[in-house]
């Protein structure tokens, strides 16, 4: 009686295959933003060890599309209104793969440095399209293969209005596992791994107590804006300093990120945060110049870890954007005489606050989430990305993975923490207004010495000059 019914179900998902549940999905919070700032948006690249012909890759992508409503759709609507998710019906408007052959040389194949190097300028050519019109930013993502000679390799760039980062790395990562299994087991996989519901962003935010959610005025988080706090008012990008999206650590065992995880829990914080932490003392150091009462951090947030799903749509991560920035005010007193540890556990405790207690996370959604108004002008936080062995094993390596955020010209201190197996790459991206490298080295001296975070920082190049 299982079988038959497991059976039926998968049967009856088929037939739904072509309908979308993103269809007429309102864009909100950073959806809005990302929309009407054109500014934004989110690519990978990946290598890995797998032989599939052309034709299977293509429609291997196909079926990824399948189960990730989200992409099968367009934005219409006026920006400044109230635009919407809207399906395309019709499979041959789809997204295509684009499969990147050789060009200016008589060989028939490339070395895998040349693959690399052709997915890379895949990427920031798409970046920069995505830049000089924003109409190109209403459909979703380009996806490119290249193969090498024994790796095949992958870029993805998509307007973050459609995908976050782990929406990305579902994306790339159906493609190949369905290119690797037979035919056979597709329709088995279609019916694991469709989202059967795209929630909006109130009700993944508040999952199960989703049925609680009515309008309120935010009175409980008005204490997070801060009139006279950190701000950069209008930037000229040719005055932005530091350093752009640079590599300053490289550790091939775990011992380092395992005796920063293990310092890091006695202190009782997780390592994004204490990151986080990192990256609020760092700025503030930089700007130290500048007249205000605090600091907002920015950390990305995933809205898919926040409470738990009652009706078993917790079994897989959905395939869309649901990050938004996690906004919490550090005064500038905590931020100038305070250590990286004290503010990040202020930081936790907002945030453990907003997972806890749903009236707060409610008010705390509706006024931070909802009005895009309230960004504060540039970006602090942390990217924290691990990959398992698993994955490790069809060839992903850290030389081949390109996790950086493109953040256009806005100020940012952020900080990349990439394991991939036992190999693990810290980086940052600090670009402030009239500051120069020197500066943000000295300051990185200063705040790492003698700190949990220095034998992270082992590229003595990039610190040293």
């Amino acid at each position: 009686l299982q079988l038959s019914l497991f059976l039926r179900s998968m049967i009856n998902s088929a037939s739904r295959r072509n309908e979308n549940p993103a269809d007429g999905r309102p864009l909100l919070g950073d959806d809005l933003t990302y929309f009407r700032g054109g500014l934004y948006f989110i690519g990978g690249i990946g290598a890995f060890s797998i032989k599939a012909s052309e034709k299977k890759l293509h429609r291997a992508f196909r079926q990824m599309l399948v189960t990730v409503p989200l992409l099968r759709t367009r934005v219409v609507g006026d920006p400044e209104g109230s635009p919407v998710f809207q399906a395309i019906e019709d499979p041959d408007e789809w997204p295509k793969l684009q499969i990147l052959q050789p060009g200016g040389t008589t060989s028939t194949t490339w070395t895998d440095e040349e693959a690399l190097a052709c997915v890379r300028d895949f990427k920031n050519a798409t970046e920069a399209m995505f830049l000089q019109d924003k109409e190109t930013q209403r459909t979703s993502l380009r996806f490119a293969i290249c193969r090498g000679k024994s790796k095949l390799y992958t870029v993805i760039v998509v307007p973050h209005l459609f995908l976050d980062g782990t929406g990305v790395g579902i994306a790339a990562l159906k493609t190949i596992v369905y290119a690797k299994l037979p035919h056979c087991v597709w329709p088995l996989l279609n019916f694991m791994w469709t989202d059967r519901s795209v929630p909006i962003f109130m009700e993944m935010a508040l999952k199960n107590d989703y049925h609680l959610y009515r309008e309120v005025d935010g009175s409980l988080v008005k204490h997070i804006d801060d009139p006279n706090g950190l701000s950069f008012g209008e930037v000229d990008p040719s005055t932005l300093g530091g350093f752009d999206r640079t590599v300053v650590g490289q550790h091939k065992k775990k011992n380092a990120i395992s005796q920063f995880k293990k310092a890091m829990k006695a202190q009782n914080l997780t390592i994004s945060i204490a990151f986080m932490g990192l990256a609020i003392k760092v700025i503030g150091a930089l700007t130290k110049d500048r007249s205000f009462e605090s600091v907002q951090s920015c950390l990305g947030c995933d809205a898919r870890y926040l409470g738990k799903w009652g009706d078993g749509r917790d079994r897989q991560a959905i395939g869309g954007n649901y990050a938004y920035p996690f906004k919490s005010v550090i005064s500038a007193e905590l931020v100038r005489e305070g250590s990286w540890q004290e503010i990040a556990l202020q930081v936790q405790n907002h945030l453990k606050r907003i997972r806890d207690d749903i009236e707060y996370r409610l008010h705390y959604m509706q006024y931070c989430l909802l009005d895009p108004s309230k960004f504060c002008g540039y970006f602090v936080g942390v990217s924290s990305v691990m990959i398992p062995n698993s994955l490790v094993r069809y060839g992903l390596g850290l030389s081949e993975l390109d996790v950086f955020i493109n953040f256009g010209p806005i100020p940012r201190c952020w900080f990349y923490l990439i394991t991939i197996g036992s190999n693990t790459q810290v980086a940052m991206d600090i670009m402030l207004p009239g500051v120069k490298k020197e500066e943000v080295r000295l300051v990185l001296q200063d705040t790492l010495k003698n700190s949990d975070f220095e034998p992270l920082f082992n590229d003595v190049g990039v610190l040293n000059g």
